[in-house]
């Protein structure tokens, strides 16, 4: 779907200002306003092409129904339950959303809360565990680092 009439986007929830700067450098007119009621999300749709969102704004039927000119409803992040998908369907507006966006971050949080459970296992041990030896008062961190902050390369027991 091709959006040659894309003129003015909503941003109505909290952004990084590289995601305004990219659609501006498109030749995007860009809004940004926040914490909107229902109202004020409706009179600021009404000459918007484009909606983009967070969690906070929720774009019900009612805000659909009465943004004559939306094509778009972008979605900052996982899921989309805080978008109306049956109304949108039937006024033939696209919604879309980024659902892997934290896909590598979570990967990498979780290896590291690994890493503090294994360290809290190993703390009543007296003794050591493969080379690892745990004096009383002295309990190992972890330590995650990266040369690429999108790629966790080393991830270590720091003693």
């Amino acid at each position: 779907m091709a959006f040659a009439n894309l003129r003015k986007v909503l941003i109505s929830d909290s952004l990084d200002p590289c995601c305004r700067e990219i659609l501006q450098d498109g030749g995007l007119q860009v809004v940004e306003k926040q914490n909107l009621s229902k109202e004020e999300l409706i009179a600021e749709l009404q000459d918007c092409e484009g909606l983009i969102v967070r969690s906070a704004t929720k774009v019900t039927s009612d805000v659909i129904n009465a943004a004559k000119k939306l094509q778009v409803v972008g979605r900052a992040g996982t899921g989309v339950d805080n978008v109306d998908l049956e109304a949108a369907t039937r006024k033939g507006i696209l919604v879309m959303n980024t659902p892997n966006g934290n896909s590598l971050s979570a990967a990498e949080l979780t290896c590291g809360m690994i890493l503090c459970l294994f360290s809290l296992v190993l703390a009543p041990q007296s003794g050591g565990l493969g080379g690892l030896h745990l004096e009383e008062g002295r309990l190992p961190g972890c330590c995650v680092t990266s040369e690429q902050s999108r790629l966790t390369e080393e991830i270590g027991v720091c003693v």
